[in-house]
This record gives structure tokens, C-alpha cells and sequence, in this order.
């Protein structure tokens, strides 16, 4: 496991979790609180991302911010009461045809931290998910506390039905998922909306936010985050 996630600490009680055994990973944002701490989105899966957490000192409840494979997978090594998600993302969990599976191909593994790791080649690698039906919450729009960090969670459909972006007001942190980034934008998913994207990044721009822990690629300050908004709305 040791090659399986790479840890950055970002402020004082944020960290950055990474898969770097794949290409298109997905960035995982722990935050650390009381009275427990915070994991935002879960990753492949194909390593218990919840054994490596405790081996670092966490006590780690997760939530997603999007029904995709690679913010999912390792779900299914929480407990079902360690997980936090709204009732859309619950359902949606369920349907195997709106994870993005598409997107999921053996060239974007690395063969050589892979087999290492397995003892397989990217190609031997199951592409299935064992994912555990995750408890809701009672609905999709709520709050996190984790003492220093509460965190609303606001739905904001577009990437897909269920994206919710987590918002700590008082300390001006946007967690966005693949709502924004700084890449390239996705708005085909079978649960896709364009018009709720835009809708969604219009909003998006009318928080008080400094720093922007994105789903992919580097973190955002808020005059990256506004152009990247700007571009991705030119798109839709």
C-alpha cells in the first residue's frame, strides 16, 4: 500500500490524498477536525484508502461530491455509518451505467507502480466496483462540522445530477469536485445537464471564496477559479 496514496499537507489541517498509480486521479481532501475528520471523495478503491488513513493518525467519515468512478470507489472500505452523502448521490450510487466507467482505461494506469502494488498488470486489473450502498443523509442541501470547518453542502447539478460542491463560509473554502477545475470540461455523462452547469458556475461565482480544492489538477485561487469559470461557461 505504500506506493498505493500519496499525502500533501495543504494548510495546517487540510491534506491533499492522491492515487498516483493513475494518471486521471482524482484529488481526495482530507480536513482535519473534531469530532472526527473529514475525507472529500474516495478514489479508485483498488486500495483501502480507510487502512491508510488510520496508519496516519485520521478518524475519518467521508462524503462525495459526485457519483463517478473515480470519487467512489473506495467507499467500499468505509462502514456504512462513516458515510455521508445525499440522497441522489445514494441512489445514483447504485447505478452502475452513471459512474463513468467510459473513462476508465488501462493506459491510464501506471504498469510498474500497479504491479507492484497487485501483483498485476494495468490489463489484469478488474474494472468492476464492489461499492457499498452508502447511508443518506436526509437531503441534499446540509452541513458538515468538523469544529474549525463547517461545511454546507449545496447542490449544484450539471457534471451531473448529484455534484454538490462543500462551502466553509467563515473560512472562505470551496471544495468543488468536478464541478470546477482546471481542465477540461465533461457535460456528456448520461445525468449530464449543460444548462444546469451554467446555472451552477453562475452561482458558484456569487460565494466568498479564497481558495478552491478542486476534483482534478492544481489547487485554485479565487482569480484562477473566476477564469476558469469564464472558460467553462464560453463552452456550455
Amino acid at each position: 500500500m505504500a506506493n498505493a496514496f500519496k499525502i500533501e499537507k495543504i494548510t495546517s489541517d487540510i491534506y491533499l490524498i492522491t492515487e498516483p498509480y493513475f494518471r486521471e486521479h482524482a484529488n481526495l481532501f482530507v480536513m482535519q477536525g473534531s469530532p472526527f475528520d473529514l475525507l472529500v471523495d474516495a478514489g479508485l478503491g483498488l486500495c483501502d484508502l480507510n487502512k491508510f488513513l488510520l496508519s496516519q493518525g485520521f478518524s475519518p467519515k467521508v462524503t462525495i461530491t459526485h457519483g463517478h468512478f473515480d470519487h467512489i470507489g473506495g467507499l467500499s472500505h468505509f462502514p456504512a455509518d462513516d458515510i455521508i452523502v445525499s440522497e441522489k448521490l445514494a441512489a445514483n450510487v447504485r447505478k452502475r451505467h452513471l459512474w463513468g466507467l467510459d473513462f476508465l482505461k488501462p493506459e491510464y494506469f501506471d504498469p510498474k507502480l500497479t504491479h507492484e502494488m497487485m501483483g498485476k498488470s494495468p490489463l489484469e486489473i478488474g474494472l468492476d466496483f464492489a461499492i457499498r450502498p452508502p447511508k443518506a443523509i436526509p437531503s441534499q442541501t446540509s452541513e458538515i462540522d468538523v469544529g474549525k470547518h463547517l461545511f454546507y453542502i449545496i447542490s449544484l447539478p450539471g457534471h451531473t445530477d448529484d455534484s454538490v460542491v462543500l462551502y466553509d463560509q467563515k473560512n472562505e473554502i470551496l471544495i468543488t469536485g468536478d464541478m470546477l477545475y482546471d481542465g477540461e470540461i465533461y457535460a456528456d455523462f448520461p445525468n449530464s445537464d449543460k444548462a444546469a452547469f451554467k446555472r451552477s458556475l453562475h452561482y458558484l461565482k456569487t460565494l466568498d471564496f479564497t481558495l478552491v480544492l478542486p476534483g482534478h489538477n492544481s489547487i485554485l485561487n479565487r482569480a484562477k477559479a473566476m477564469r476558469v469559470i469564464e472558460r467553462w461557461e464560453s463552452l456550455l
